[in-house]
């Protein structure tokens, strides 16, 4: 079977099954606080990736 075709048959037996509770992702049960709380210590992953790699340009610009 190939590839695309997998695909196709997992995506419409999903449809189907209209996504049944045990196809779902994990996320979903997670409460509102649980994922505010995840998108924020993933936005601050990211600032602080930010202001290491506009250090490391400012570094290599005196060089």
């Amino acid at each position: 079977m190939k590839p695309a075709d997998r695909a196709v048959f997992w995506i419409e037996f999903f449809m189907h099954h209209k996504g049944d509770k045990h196809l779902w992702l994990a996320s979903h049960d997670l409460t509102l606080w649980i994922s505010k709380f995840v998108i924020k210590e993933f936005t601050s992953c990211l600032r602080v990736r930010n202001i290491i790699q506009r250090e490391k340009n400012l570094v290599e610009k005196i060089k």
